[in-house]
């Protein structure tokens, strides 16, 4: 008797009207699904963010990865898409595996979403279910590039640096040189962190008006072209020297 209840657990038996038998499994549900977790982090300047909806100065690289707990058996497949806002049936990457590590170098708002396969013989789950997790946003600001029109090297330790004006995002490349009346380099750097102190050899330059040339490339892909005049105030009235100069 034992034995007939538990065959009659797992099968069901229908008998139709003309006398065959279907037998229907009753679903097996498992003590333990695997648990899929997202663990994601931005880093921009050398530094983790803290808030990707905040406008970040591009490069950023985005770090995504799924854990897995109670896996068992489960074969389990993830799948990552990248994709610009308004653009979600046009994404900027697809990707595979447990790990994703992204660079986003072009301004805009971006999502990443992660899609989990589970199969287990002829059991399939499909995580996250609609609607169970929003996708991970962040915002990449437009290219911004400022310089001023003066500076004092004179070593008071205020404004004795010439470069671009604080606030600026969002530039993949860079190079910027002064050059004096003549024509001749006396500076170039390629940094926008970095900065003319307004020293050639050494020596504090002569106050008066040198030139700018600054070429950039933005995270829109677009270049950056800026030339205009820095003036030199340091009290300092020698004379420039029209001297050349190898570098």
């Amino acid at each position: 008797m034992k034995r007939f209840r538990h065959i009659l657990f797992f099968l069901f038996l229908v008998v139709s009207s003309s006398l065959t038998c279907h037998a229907s499994v009753w679903p097996v549900v498992y003590d333990q699904e695997p648990v899929l977790t997202l663990v994601s982090s931005f880093t921009a300047d050398g530094g983790e963010v803290a808030d990707p909806t905040e406008e970040q100065s591009a490069p950023v690289v985005g770090h995504f990865e799924i854990q897995i707990e109670n896996q068992g058996d489960w074969n389990v497949h993830i799948a990552w898409r990248v994709w610009r806002q308004g653009e979600e049936d046009d994404p900027v990457l697809v990707r595979y595996g447990n790990t994703l590590e992204y660079t986003f170098r072009q301004d805009g708002v971006f999502y990443t979403q992660w899609q989990a396969t589970l199969t287990l013989g002829t059991d399939t789950i499909l995580l996250p279910g609609e609607g169970e997790a929003e996708p991970v946003e962040l915002h990449v600001a437009g290219p911004k590039l400022e310089f001023p029109n003066a500076f004092s090297p004179n070593g008071d330790g205020y404004n004795d640096v010439f470069r671009a004006k604080e606030g600026w995002k969002s530039i993949l490349s860079f190079q910027a040189v002064v050059f004096n009346r003549w024509g001749q380099k006396i500076y170039e750097w390629n940094d926008p962190e970095g900065g003319w102190d307004g020293k050639q050899h050494g020596r504090t330059v002569a106050d008066g008006v040198y030139f700018l040339n600054v070429q950039a490339r933005g995270a829109d892909g677009k270049d950056i072209k800026i030339k205009k005049t820095i003036n030199v105030l340091t009290g300092n009235a020698g004379t420039e020297q029209n001297q050349t100069t190898t570098y």
